[in-house]
């Protein structure tokens, strides 16, 4: 079994109108099963820390939470302090998987801004590798993207279980793949919300303070139960079996990977070479080759102006895609059939045996010109990618 953490952070706006970490909790269950089902999904311990923004405590805050032993909160004067007891705290839980709604763009996202900011020393403790640097932190990522690079390298040694991922993968059509939403349709209950622009009023009282602290830890609660309920690292696990690639990638929804690796152990498996996998400076050498073979400057047709090759407009595709059909206006007094092939090209490779190792690509002509290929004949062989589509 796994040791798996749930992590929810509670973030304040500042002066700057930059997020800081107001609070942290974390759930976590020490036998979690990746072959079935966890027998007993409430067997939980947590843990949450506050910190104190730029205004005095409540007055009975301390003597409130220590009179209540159910109360597991640690109060910190900075933030500072509150990343340095966290990253101590996970340091010494060693989990195995770490879990969140959202964790990968904007949780962990925020935990590495926060933790440079801080200068925070031993940052590098949020995973099992020591690292010395800290990854450069890029904006690029926007909430329920899927998160940046970094957020998945800093974990090295851990996985990451997005339960935002792994629902968009795992559940069928749903209205919202947020938190809330998800608690609804798949947990049956209701999940309070908590306002960005309320959290800084809510550290006045320490009713309304400890109120905010059961907030997160009922967020992070939701989420542990969300990966229980859709079964995420069992499912997970048994897909990287079966495609041989990595578990942290398969967790990231990652499924033409799974695709193109279940594909590499085939072949290798029946003794191919495969070829080298092109990276984007190799296809940006190859395109700047293929534009000073074409000539330097091209006429542009629409003003006359010349520009240089490898800056040059798109060409036509050598090949035509799908066809759009334009809608009509006014009303329909017949009715529209609507064909939808949910699996039509898995169907012709099937259908025609249609693979690398059957079909016989023509090369280009002197006009530079790509014929159509034929489809092997029925004497042949079926090949490798109609045997994996039919398995």
């Amino acid at each position: 079994p796994l040791r798996v953490a749930s992590l929810q952070l509670t973030t304040v706006l500042n002066a700057k109108h930059t997020a800081e970490i107001a609070a942290v909790s974390v759930i976590t269950h020490d036998k979690v099963s990746i072959e079935s089902a966890t027998p007993n999904p409430t067997a939980l311990s947590s843990f949450s820390v506050i910190r104190k923004l730029d205004k005095a405590w409540p007055w009975d805050l301390q003597r409130t939470i220590s009179a209540d032993k159910r109360l597991k909160v640690e109060v910190c004067p900075s933030e500072r302090a509150l990343l340095n007891f966290l990253i101590a705290r996970l340091h010494t839980l060693d989990a195995d998987v770490l879990v969140g709604h959202n964790i990968a763009s904007h949780a962990m996202a925020v935990l590495l801004q926060r933790m440079s900011a801080c200068k925070i020393q031993h940052w590098s403790k949020v995973g099992r590798m020591r690292v010395k640097n800290m990854p450069r932190l890029s904006s690029t990522s926007s909430a329920f993207s899927g998160g940046n690079w970094e957020s998945w390298q800093v974990v090295a040694g851990r996985l990451m279980c997005d339960t935002f991922l792994s629902s968009r993968e795992l559940l069928g059509s749903q209205r919202s793949y947020g938190l809330k939403e998800l608690a609804r349709t798949q947990l049956n209950t209701n999940k309070p919300e908590v306002e960005v622009g309320a959290v800084a009023g809510m550290f006045d009282e320490t009713a309304s303070l400890l109120q905010l602290v059961r907030c997160g830890e009922n967020d992070a609660f939701l989420s542990l139960q969300l990966m229980f309920k859709m079964q995420v690292l069992p499912l997970t696990k048994q897909l990287t079996t079966l495609a041989g690639n990595l578990w942290a990638k398969s967790l990231q929804g990652k499924r033409a990977e799974r695709i193109e690796y279940l594909l590499l152990h085939e072949f290798h498996k029946l003794k191919y070479v495969v070829p080298d996998k092109e990276t984007m400076a190799m296809r940006n050498a190859k395109r700047k080759a293929k534009a000073a073979d074409d000539g330097e400057e091209e006429v542009d047709e629409d003003d006359g102006s010349r520009r240089n090759g490898d800056q040059s407009g798109r060409k036509k595709p050598a090949y035509a895609g799908g066809l759009v059909l334009e809608p009509k206006r006014g009303f329909y007094d017949k009715f529209v059939l609507l064909l939808d092939f949910n699996s039509l090209y898995p169907s012709i490779v099937q259908e025609y045996n249609i693979c690398f190792t059957t079909v016989v690509r023509p090369t280009e002509d002197e006009e530079g010109v790509m014929p159509l290929a034929r489809p092997p004949p029925p004497s042949v062989e079926t090949g490798v990618l109609p045997r994996l589509i039919g398995h």
